[in-house]
């Protein structure tokens, strides 16, 4: 593993052998011994040589091959059977065996329960679904509880994550996944599709989206066209508080990763992250439809005190990526609702409204898309409704947009070329009370927001909170009339 908590390197072992060595940087020698039992190799290893880093020898996992099931296309589990089981209804098996075992256009069904864990379960690279037949992972039909994959029994370590999601075409749906020494859910494959899960209480970012192993230094070889569709990240901290996101796609990351309907809250750093940085270079392009970061740089048990605190970080060392976002809204962040992050790219963002964030001190901004004053963004139908936040920031393309800027609100109607200036811009007075039709948020401390705050579809569902009066200046202030700023008051 690298510091960032990458493999570094995969070791192919053959299916008959004696023993294999190998080393790992600054961490010593190990030994991977099969035991040939009645054909089968089970291997298990030991520390040879600590290489003077001191430790001790890691608790073995078995790599046993997989049992037969029934059938491949529809595979039970339980949290209590053994790889041993059939995968049938009334002889369930193993959820490692399943992985193992299920086909293209395959289900693996989990019963209700809590899968404990202390080790990282692993979705192997080359465990592939297919475009038109996706590998399902879900909870049963008519299972009432939930399926929680709990990780408490891992150590605090950047290589004990939860699941790592290394195939391609799978469709995780309704899963919790908590308490990962790392991150909840770690994304290396492309064309997955990641719906209905929660994230939380992960002592990492709940949910990332980063490349495999670090010799991948191609954006070709790092995760792409991956979905994230109406889940739910909260609670997540790391020990230092300044890495532990909601949701991650940065450092290396592909191109058309989309997060859908997704709610990121209390965090300890930032809401989505989606930093770049020099060593590695620029990530693809991240798309944001109809997305919720609120209560970030906060978690259930306070103030973080290194945490970035932003809603949507967009960027990062002034490298070059053109992401986009509509229908989003940055409610109650510890700094920006949403910030370039000195991302000298095209950040195209419309109806997307931030409200009351800079609940740390009051000095960033609700839009902070001009961090380095040469941004050249567009920007439209944005609404910025301030409690104690600074100015506004804001470079490139603007239209049809309220924002702060000053202590005053200004509209822009046409699109004007700004560059943090008023040029375009009327004065205009608003206010939270007359702009929407409840401030009345969610608990901060709830753990019950995905299930308060969705439709039966699973998309958000805020009802009146920071929904528009029909009365508000923002209702018309859009293109032909129409509103600007989020719409997230579902159906």
């Amino acid at each position: 593993m690298s510091s960032e908590g990458e493999l570094v390197e995969e070791k192919d072992i053959a299916t008959t052998i004696g023993v294999v060595t190998f080393s790992l940087p600054g961490a010593g020698v190990y030994s991977l011994y099969a035991t040939g039992a009645k054909g089968i190799n089970v291997f298990y290893g030991e520390v040879t040589n600590t290489g003077g880093g001191g430790g001790s020898t890691p608790t073995p996992t078995p790599d046993v091959p997989a049992s037969p099931v029934a059938d491949s296309s529809a595979i039970y589990v339980s949290s209590s059977a053994l790889s041993t089981g059939t995968g049938t209804l009334m002889d369930p098996t193993s959820f490692e065996n399943a992985l193992l075992n299920v086909k293209a256009g395959g289900s693996i069904l989990l019963k209700a329960g809590t899968y404990s864990y202390g080790y990282t379960v692993r979705i192997a690279y080359g465990n592939d679904g297919e475009a038109n037949a996706l590998k399902t992972i879900r909870k049963a039909d008519g299972e009432t509880g939930e399926v929680v994959f709990d990780f408490a029994a891992e150590a605090l370590d950047s290589t004990m994550r939860g699941i790592e999601l290394h195939g391609n075409y799978w469709h995780l749906k309704d899963l919790n996944i908590t308490n990962a020494g790392d991150n909840g859910l770690f994304v290396s494959g492309n064309h997955n599709v990641i719906e209905l899960c929660t994230f939380h209480e992960n002592r990492d970012t709940g949910c990332q989206i980063s490349r495999r192993v670090s010799t991948l230094s191609a954006m070709a070889d790092w995760p792409h066209d991956n979905l994230i569709k109406n889940c739910t990240s909260f609670d997540n901290s790391d020990a230092s508080g300044e890495n532990a996101d909601g949701f991650a796609a940065k450092l290396t990351c592909g191109p058309d990763n989309t997060f859908d309907g997704c709610i990121s809250y209390a965090n300890s750093d930032d809401g989505w992250d989606c930093y770049t940085k020099t060593a590695t270079g620029p990530i693809g392009t991240i798309h944001f439809r109809n997305c919720l970061a609120m209560y970030n740089g906060y978690t259930f048990k306070g103030t973080t005190a290194q945490g970035d605190c932003n809603g949507f970080k967009l960027g990062g060392s002034k490298i070059e990526v053109n992401h986009d976002l509509v229908n989003c809204i940055a409610f109650g962040n510890g700094n920006h609702g949403f910030t370039d992050n000195s991302n000298y790219g095209t950040i195209t963002i419309s109806n997307c409204t931030s409200y009351d964030n800079s609940r740390a001190d009051g000095k960033k901004s609700n839009f902070d898309l001009n961090r380095d004053k040469i941004a050249h963004h567009v920007m439209s139908s944005l609404l910025s409704v301030v409690v104690k936040s600074a100015s506004d920031k804001y470079g490139g393309s603007l239209a049809y947009s309220i924002l702060n800027n000053g202590g005053k609100y200004y509209q822009w109607a046409a699109a004007t070329t700004v560059n943090g200036d008023k040029v375009g811009a009327s004065s205009v007075t608003i206010t939270p009370a007359d702009t929407f039709v409840s401030t009345g948020a969610p608990e901060m401390t709830s753990s019950s927001v995905h299930q308060d705050y969705r439709s039966s579809d699973g998309s958000i569902k805020l009802g009146d909170f920071l929904k528009l009066k029909s009365s508000a200046l923002a209702f018309t202030a859009g293109e032909n009339s129409a509103p600007i700023g989020a719409d997230l008051s579902g159906k």
